[in-house]
């Protein structure tokens, strides 16, 4: 039950310990302290008058210790005698409070809300459990769609310690297959997860601390794979809208280059630009390494769940690695030499780097692009329906975009305008020529 270390200084008030651990004590002296077991020369004077030895180092005399165990509140003053019989006078008081052992903490980390599976699939479950002293045992209970329908799972050997700091923390993580349950589609499971920690109460056992209820729904095979295809199309144009920024992106830089003769320094609101775009970039370099999870994500599903097949998952793994090195590699190179830039004095230094920094996004510009045509070959006949229904949303989105311009700009010259409605423009032709490419590619198919 020892509770793990936690380091106080008694100087700053009262210290509070939870009842049935233990506290260690460790204070200096500005002389040395004869060793003496009786406690007649260094002690703990508690208010009951009761004087609690404390121990001399024998490799250093200038250090006591002493280690207490935790029953009810105790303040004490330090009474200490040298080996001349001098005492030490006016001690300050010192008080430790005993606090009541809390019932373990434990929060589920995932799944955070329902989860769909199929009769024959399974979900990772990680919890975290916080003690004050420490865990005996972690349980899984679940309740089946009818009444009667239990089930408890120990987790206790998967427990991991992750921090002892102040308390205990440990993380469990669990794959739970639902196969052995024999649900249909629309069944309904009901769990959370109840830790016991090691304090023994009157009663015998420990305080129990449990997460709160999560569910699961089972539904057919069919239906399943119809939601890999949502959550694939979802990410699918969202790599898309990321390959239209990053064009931008480049277009944005490349207007920073100078045309051939003289190169001259930046000014300064081309260099508040030049934030802009490193910004702009690393958000956009995030955003690809958050899409590479969300398809490690899909993948894990569709195998938990023996969905789709060996070559959809391999797939899915290969794009998840590819947008893992566009953003490490061309997407990161950009926003170094992007930051380069303001490092730079000479003109010529500047533009080189500015020129290095569009290559890159370029690049990155490429192979997103590359990586989206690949994506848009996969599927069965049901995804080429949804997709040729995304196409006809995105041509809709198109429209409307240029006819919201076209009220704006009516009767207005090429030269007056600004660079907002320039840039405006040129996103909407460059989704139009995307979606130009991307209707060539559908009907191939």
């Amino acid at each position: 039950k020892t509770r793990a270390a936690h380091v106080a200084d008694l100087t700053d008030g009262p210290v509070a310990a939870p009842t049935g651990g233990h506290i260690a004590i460790t204070l200096r002296t500005s002389k040395p302290i004869p060793a003496d077991p009786t406690g007649a020369t260094a002690g703990l004077r508690a208010e009951s008058g009761e004087l609690i030895p404390l121990a001399v180092d024998p490799q250093d005399p200038r250090q006591l210790t002493i280690r207490l165990e935790v029953v009810e509140d105790m303040t004490f003053r330090v009474e200490l005698r040298d080996e001349d019989s001098f005492a030490n006078r006016g001690a300050a008081a010192y008080t430790i409070r005993a606090t009541p052992d809390s019932a373990p903490t434990v929060t589920v980390l995932e799944p955070t809300a329902m989860t769909e599976l199929t009769p024959t699939g399974s979900v990772r479950l990680v919890a975290r459990v916080e003690d004050d002293f420490g865990i005996a045992a972690l349980e899984l209970h679940v309740e089946g769609p009818s009444e009667g329908r239990t089930s408890t799972t120990s987790l206790s050997d998967i427990l991991r310690v992750v921090r002892e700091e102040d308390g205990i923390e440990a993380v469990a993580s669990y794959v739970w297959s639902v196969e052995s349950l024999a649900l249909t589609a629309g069944d309904v499971l009901t769990y959370d997860i109840a830790a016991e920690d090691n304090h023994v109460g009157p009663d015998g056992h420990g305080q129990i601390g449990r997460s709160a209820p999560l569910r699961i729904k089972i539904i057919g095979e069919g239906e399943f794979e119809v939601r890999l295809r949502e959550d694939f199309a979802a990410v699918e144009a969202r790599l898309r809208q990321v390959a239209i920024e990053e064009g931008a992106l480049r277009d944005r830089t490349a207007g920073l280059i100078r045309a051939d003769g003289e190169p001259t320094a930046l000014s300064g609101g081309e260099r508040d630009t030049l934030t802009n775009l490193s910004g702009s970039q690393s958000r956009l370099a995030h955003q690809v390494r958050e899409l590479s999870v969300r398809l490690d994500d899909l993948k894990g599903r569709m195998e938990r769940n023996h969905a789709g097949d060996a070559e959809s998952a391999s797939r899915l793994a290969a794009s998840g690695d590819a947008l893992r090195r566009i953003a490490a590699r061309p997407m990161g190179e950009a926003v170094a030499w992007l930051g380069r830039v303001h490092e730079q004095v000479a003109a010529a230094a500047q533009q080189d780097d500015l020129k290095s920094a569009a290559r890159s996004e370029e690049e990155a510009y490429d192979q997103l692009n590359a990586l989206l045509q690949s994506m848009s070959q996969w599927g069965t006949f049901q995804s080429l329906v949804s997709r040729t229904r995304d196409l006809l949303d995105r041509q809709n989105a198109v429209r409307t975009e240029t006819a919201e311009a076209g009220k704006a700009l009516l009767g207005k010259p090429v030269e007056s305008l600004t660079p907002a409605e320039a840039a405006l423009l040129k996103r909407t032709e460059r989704q139009q020529e995307r979606l130009a490419g991307d209707v060539e590619q559908h009907l191939a198919r």
